[in-house]
């Protein structure tokens, strides 16, 4: 194995360089992944416009929060993994260059790496962990970092009968959301989107879907009200704009829990709602443990048919990809797909 690697970093000056990197090298309980795929996220263009530096501890950064690949070195004490097989995760910039996608190795602690399903391209992987992550945090993990649906991921956990409101059903995030609310035997499982994604997301298991372009967010909770006869259960906000967060929890019974993915600064209670941004990351200690049970189950809700992944573009061009990528998900180029690199 070679000692350096090409690596493509956020400078201090917030611009983009390619450039060589030492591979590190894993510590006892993590493994050390070549990187296969990458997936591009909206928080890797912000990163770079907005600043947002309290995400990042150093410059230059290593960014990059999708991986699938192949272990090729395991920690004295990682008991579950071994050379060659193949994993996804969500991989973590905030923690360090060591942890961030856009490189050829990357490391990452062995409790919160999946193992590849079979049925399963190491594009498709990739495209997962960030958006699935969000997705089971918001909705599935304990109060109060997540609505506390499902913690430990029971099969045999239902809300049989009850409804849920999804904001933004077109987003990565979104698509996850319906599907994990479809695994927990949602009756009505209501979204907004644009009519293109109308099909697929009802394939995903919505029951109701919502034109976005011709219904305002302040006329949701009417609409919604007059399908289910009240308000919903359950509800989460992946559109992240504060009308879109009005109208969840408008949507939703007083006392619920609502996860956002628009930054909050602390928990917002209205009527009784807790409304807290939803950290979307297994990495951080108020998720870890639940981010410990979704490596588990990922790859087996994945293999039996449970979750499929998000519609995918394929980019060419490896890391000299990522910039184009990054402005095509600026400017809105593949709305309702995740955009894809092999390395």
């Amino acid at each position: 194995m070679p000692q350096t690697q090409k690596a493509f970093f956020l400078t201090a000056a917030h611009e983009y360089e390619i450039s060589e990197r030492a591979i590190p090298k894993p510590s006892s309980d993590e493994i050390l992944v070549k990187v296969k795929s990458i997936s591009l996220n909206p928080i890797e263009w912000k990163l770079k416009d907005h600043g947002f530096d309290f995400l990042i501890k150093e410059y230059p950064a290593v960014l990059g929060s999708d991986v699938a690949g192949d272990i090729v070195q395991v920690g004295k004490d990682v008991g579950d993994f071994k050379e060659g097989d193949k994993v996804f995760f969500e991989s973590s910039a905030y923690h360090g260059s060591n942890y961030g996608a856009f490189q050829e190795y990357v490391l990452v602690p062995a409790e919160i790496a999946s193992k590849m399903p079979p049925n399963l391209s190491y594009n498709e992987a990739a495209s997962i962990p960030l958006a699935l992550t969000t997705a089971a945090i918001g909705l599935l993990a304990p109060i109060p970092a997540g609505s506390g649906l499902n913690p430990t991921i029971d099969p045999n956990v239902k809300h049989t009968g009850q409804s849920a409101f999804v904001a933004g059903g077109g987003t990565s995030v979104g698509q996850f959301a319906i599907q994990l609310l479809k695994y927990l035997d949602f009756k009505h499982i209501i979204t907004n989107s644009a009519a293109e994604h109308f099909d697929y997301l009802r394939s995903l298991g919505a029951t109701d879907v919502i034109d976005r372009n011709k219904v305002p967010d302040n006329e949701l909770p009417k609409i919604i009200q007059d399908i289910v006869g009240g308000k919903v259960d359950a509800a989460i906000d992946t559109v992240g704009s504060p009308a879109s967060r009005a109208a969840a929890v408008a949507c939703l019974k007083d006392g619920a829990h609502l996860g956002t993915v628009l930054r909050l600064p602390e928990t917002e209670v209205c009527k009784g709602t807790m409304v807290r941004h939803i950290w979307g990351s297994g990495w951080v200690e108020v998720n870890r443990e639940f981010g410990k049970v979704l490596a588990v189950r990922m790859g087996e809700l994945f293999e039996s048919g449970v979750l499929k992944p998000c519609r995918i573009v394929e980019l060419s061009g490896g890391l000299d990809a990522i910039p184009g990528g990054l402005q095509d998900l600026k400017d809105n180029q593949f709305r309702g797909h995740k955009v894809v690199i092999a390395l």
